[in-house]
Formats: structure tokens, sequence, C-alpha cells
């Protein structure tokens, strides 16, 4: 079953790859990040971002996914976030992602793509798709900040667990997906935090971010820089010599052609910088929960 899913979901993004980079749009998400401490956040609303939570051990500690703001030109359809953290100092208990993406109008969710719970293995696959959400009239559909994801983890030994957003290039990027142009949101950077058992945050707790790279890279479409023509020596001017012997034939020098400079290939582009934007994407859905799989199944099905 799971192999099928992953055979779906490979020859969705393999239709949709030339949308993909080839945005209307070139807004992007600033900052996806854990806060340690959700209250006074709303749906559409957070305060400071704390960056580390302390509990005891068997205690429940609830950590916010938040999203800066989803660009006003864009609109948030579904998103699927791989959450990492320490399985040997907390456990995943319970998750509510009907926040930001339900804020606006009706929300139906799509059933089934969040992991199950309890979760224990390090990786947490957070998604949420909103099959409310109208391509027609752009109804029921968010923009701005919020809180993407509540999750909830119960403590089980002393000591540190970062949670953070995971990105890994070519195998897991955190898929935001916009609406309006059937295209993936870049996201700039992901910021974690700290969940300390059995002891005390520091005065000064640790920035846990990560800067992605630009979304061509992660597309491998990158637009390569022009190659320079290569440019042939001058020959070098003979000098006047006396008129040579009847019997001496003049032998010229061979002049040596310049041999043409190898052409670089860019980074990222080619058949290799596809198969990067490919794998980023099917890792995206063969994680766990097949956000971006179950969205375009969804859209096939539904399309008139």
């Amino acid at each position: 079953m799971r192999a099928s899913i992953v055979l779906l979901l490979l020859s969705a993004v393999i239709s949709t790859l030339s949308v993909v980079s080839a945005s209307h749009s070139t807004s992007t998400i600033k900052l996806i990040a854990i806060d340690a401490d959700p209250r006074g956040n709303t749906a559409t609303a957070f305060n400071i971002i704390e960056r580390c939570a302390a509990a005891s051990k068997g205690a429940e500690v609830t950590v916010d996914m938040i999203v800066d703001e989803i660009p006003r030109d864009r609109h948030l359809a579904s998103f699927q976030i791989s959450v990492g953290y320490d399985p040997r100092v907390i456990e995943v208990i319970r998750v509510n992602n009907q926040l930001l993406l339900a804020a606006v109008g009706e929300h139906t969710p799509f059933e089934g793509l969040t992991d199950t719970l309890p979760d224990r293995d390090g990786k947490f696959v957070v998604s949420n798709l909103d099959t409310a959400s109208d391509t027609t009239t752009f109804a029921n559909m968010e923009s701005g900040p919020g809180v993407l994801s509540r999750i909830t983890f119960r403590t089980k030994a002393p000591g540190t667990s970062v949670v953070v957003p995971r990105f890994e290039l070519g195998v897991e990027y955190p898929a935001v997906l916009d609406e309006r142009y059937d295209e993936f949101i870049p996201v700039d950077s992901l910021q974690g935090a700290t969940i300390v058992v059995d002891s005390k945050c520091g005065p000064q707790p640790p920035m846990i971010v990560t800067v992605l790279p630009p979304e061509c890279v992660i597309t491998g479409v990158c637009t390569p820089a022009p190659t320079p023509s290569p440019t042939a020596s001058p020959k070098p001017t003979p000098s006047p010599s006396a008129s040579p012997s009847p019997s001496a034939s003049p032998t010229a020098s061979p002049t040596a052609s310049p041999a043409p400079s190898p052409t670089p290939t860019p980074e990222g582009s080619g058949p290799s910088g596809v198969a990067i934007g490919l794998l980023a994407l099917v890792g995206v859905g063969a994680t766990g929960g097949i956000a971006g799989g179950g969205y375009y199944y969804w859209r096939r099905r539904h399309s008139p």
C-alpha cells in the first residue's frame, strides 16, 4: 500500500514540477518555528517565540509550530512538516492541526495524514489538508501569521531534547502548499526550541536556526550562468628577416589552436538537479503522512 502511494506521489510530482519551478509569485515564508510557550497564541497570531520549556519527568509539554506569515498574495491549502525530537527524552501524545488552516470559513480536513499517536520514533510527520479550499473563488483559504500545529509531548527521562522542523536536501522539506497557484511556497528558515526535563532552562537558551537554500536548488532548475566564449590568442607578428637563399625553403611554425573551455555545469541543474527536486518532494510524501500526495490524489479525483 505504501509503495503504491509513493508511486502515486511520484507521478504527481513529475506532472507538477514545471509548475513549481515557474512560480506565479516570488513571495516566500520567512520563518517556520517552534514556540516553546503557546500561552496567548491563537490560530492567527502568536506572541514572542520562546526557545525553551522546562518540566519534570512524566509531565506534559505543549509547543506551537508557528508560521511568521503565509504571503498575502498566496493562500494556504495544506502543509506537511516533519518535526524532529529526542525519543529518549520525550514522546508525542497529542496534536491539534485545526488552527490557522481552519481559521477562514469551512474546514474539511483530509483525514489520516498525520503520523499515528503516540509517536516515539523521533520524527513526527504533521500533515493537514483542507479539502474545503475553493480554487475558483479562493474561499476557505488562509494567509497571514498563525499556528500551523499545536503538539503535546510527554516527558520520559531527564535530559534535553531539541524540537525542530526538519530539513534535509533531497529527503525532507517543509511542504506548505499554495492552492491558488498549485505549488509549494518556499520557506527561508526554520527555528527549533528545547525541552528540558528535570532541570531548568538557561538564561540564554540556544538559537536553533536552519537557513534553507533557494527554491531553485530545491527544484533543480537554477538558471545557469552564461558561459564566456573562448578567445583565441593573437598570433605573434613575424620579425623582418633577410631574403632566404634559393636553396632554402622557409618552414612556417605551426600556430596552436586554443582549446575550447569546458562549459561548467551549474549546481542543481540538469538531470541530477531534477532528481534532487523529485527526491525532495517525494521524500516529503514518503516520510509518513502523504499531504502532498493526498492533496494531488484528492484534486485529481475532484477535478471537473
